[in-house]
């Protein structure tokens, strides 16, 4: 029989588990509307858009994006926006965890890639105030995504303290 304090230890981790899945699917469930508006925002109104984000770069005497709504970028951009909607609005909605856990990582990629791209641009090509701050918020979401499902996922076999003796 097991230790009556092993026993509530697996109870209260289940439940926090199960909080933190929660957390992950509410964070999953509040990106994708955002995600969404964001890509029609690309599509629709690119030229605003790059104008709002160079507002924004002289405010902090940083150098501006060009203005250039006509380019393939644009329809890539809103691409890339309709998949991440796609993928957050799927695992928020499926009911099996390791999907989730497999949707969550893939969501992760494409910031991953936005993310640190951006920051290469900025680095290496042009140090637009558009392409900093486009590290800085896909990489916020990125840092907050991966700890949200590091909460969630449950302890392995491997990881408990049983398996360490």
């Amino acid at each position: 029989m097991a230790n009556p304090g092993e026993c509530y230890k697996r109870a209260m981790t289940a439940a926090d588990a199960s909080q933190a899945e929660a957390r992950l699917q509410l964070w999953l469930k509040v990106w994708a509307p955002i995600f969404m508006l964001g890509g029609a925002g690309f599509y629709l109104l690119p030229g605003k858009i790059t104008a709002s984000m160079n507002r924004g770069a002289r405010l902090v005497k940083m150098e501006e994006s060009p203005v250039d709504a006509d380019n393939l970028w644009v329809v890539l951009a809103m691409a890339y926006m309709a998949l991440i909607t796609a993928i957050s609005l799927q695992a928020a909605a499926v009911d099996d965890r390791a999907r989730r856990e497999d949707l969550t990582r893939l969501l992760m990629v494409g910031k991953a890639a936005s993310s640190f791209g951006a920051l290469g641009y900025f680095i290496f090509k042009r140090r637009a105030y558009s392409f900093l701050a486009n590290f800085l918020l896909d990489g916020a979401i990125l840092g907050v995504t991966h700890r949200l499902l590091r909460s969630a996922q449950r302890p392995t076999a491997s990881s408990s303290p049983e398996s360490s003796r």
